[in-house]
């Protein structure tokens, strides 16, 4: 009888074992996880690379322009050649790049020319965590260079984020990311409304026009140094913000869930956006401002009450002078209100009085109330006539009281 030989027999077992558990990537000719992909030397696109990739890759991309709309749902690694040298060009459609998946890494691209409309972006980071953006260059995207809506934890630093329409950075309903050494011209950073913890982020040494941007939380009583480029409170009382000169950022200053803060003799004109713009806000004095030639509004008051706004002239603002959404109990005097397509525009905003304004020479409106009550008596609206020859009002679902008015301008501004 043969003799069996175990040992070929226990070889012959493994080999059997091997072959029905190899992955079917190797068995393709595909990369395995942690393996290095080069653009374009494997794949000719980044996205084909993404589409092939599996989790913990990374995707080298060689110097060159390489026009694209980018969607990274892998928990990758996306590296450029140095962001002089590889860019991604979206030729002015749609997003550039779009992050829908957490643990992603970009790093090292020019990121550049979205679709030049309302809330297209050069880099989207969408319900998505512990995302890194790092060393990029994010220019001349249509509304946003980067907009992080419902993202948490994520990291944006040592970029350059540059003439991007009106935000540099858009952060919304996301909370603790890191913004750190990023360098803002023609535009800033933005927090959009939300519950207080979304306004609680980790911003520093920052510049914006190659000015730092302060930004301020739980700050009592401080005095903010006077070479600002941008300037955010959150959650701060009793201090002064007084003879300060910012344009061309996304919002001069902005204020949230703050009160007591004192706001005069400033210079907030000609920026994307806002001169100032308040949220969750209470007791502000706003007072013998100049708030001119912003790309949205000069102010803007949102979810607000209990605001003072005086002895300001707020000209030539592209949409509104003055905007109030959801805020109740404020009282706008003696202010120059002009040349704008609405002078003060309200939305479902009540009992707020204006009064003793010199309203006049804006295109559409003087004052238009959505769903609003509001009591806008004493006013110049640029004609001794009011409203017949003046400035025209309109309420839709709400209620103007504009009589009396007054027959001469206000001098006492």
């Amino acid at each position: 009888m043969k003799k069996v030989s175990y040992r070929g027999l226990f070889i012959f077992i493994i080999l059997a074992l091997v072959s029905v558990y190899i992955p079917n990537n190797l068995i393709e000719g595909k990369p395995t996880s942690g393996s290095i992909i080069i653009v374009p030397d494997d794949y000719p696109s980044i996205q084909d690379a993404i589409d092939h990739a599996n989790p913990g890759d990374i995707i080298k991309v060689k110097p060159g322009v390489y026009y694209e709309n980018i969607v990274i749902d892998k928990t990758i690694e996306l590296l450029g050649s140095g962001r002089d040298f590889t860019i991604i060009n979206a030729n002015y459609s749609g997003d550039v790049v779009k992050i829908i998946k957490d643990g992603v890494k970009l790093s090292g691209f020019t990121i550049e020319n979205s679709e030049k409309k309302f809330e297209k972006a050069g880099i989207v980071i969408q319900g998505s965590d512990n995302v890194i953006i790092e060393d990029n260059l994010i220019y001349n995207n249509g509304d946003q260079g980067i907009r992080i809506f419902s993202s948490n934890h994520n990291s944006i630093r040592d970029n350059i984020i540059s003439n991007n329409a009106y935000y540099g950075i858009w952060l919304y309903n996301s909370k603790e990311n890191i913004i750190k050494n990023n360098t803002f011209l023609n535009n800033g950073l933005v927090i959009r409304e939300g519950d207080y913890a979304y306004f609680v982020q980790s911003i520093e040494n920052n510049t914006v026009n190659e000015k730092p941007l302060y930004y301020y939380l739980n700050a009592r009583g401080i005095s903010i140094p006077k070479d600002a480029g941008e300037i955010i409170l959150v959650n701060c009382s009793n201090i002064d913000i007084e003879d300060f000169s910012i344009s061309n950022a996304s919002i001069g200053l902005e204020i949230a869930y703050s009160s007591f803060i004192n706001v005069s003799h400033n210079n907030f004109s000609y920026n994307n956006l806002n001169g100032i713009r308040l949220y969750y806000s209470k007791d502000i004095s706003i007072s013998s401002n100049l708030l001119e030639a912003n790309g949205w509004s000069g102010l803007s008051i949102w979810y607000s009450d209990n605001n003072s706004v005086s002895h300001n002239i707020i000209d030539d603002n592209l949409y509104d002078n003055i905007e109030l959404l959801f805020s109740s109990n404020n009282i706008v005097f003696s202010n120059i209100i002009r040349n704008s397509l609405y002078g003060i525009g309200l939305k479902d905003s009540n009992n707020n009085i204006i009064h003793w304004n010199n309203i006049y020479n804006n295109e559409n409106y003087g004052l238009i109330a959505q769903n609003s009550n509001v009591d806008a008596r004493y006013n110049w609206w640029g004609s001794p006539f009011g409203v017949i020859f003046g400035d025209k009002v309109v309420a839709q679902n709400g209620k103007i009281c504009f009589f009396p008015w007054l027959l001469f301008p206000n001098h006492w501004i």
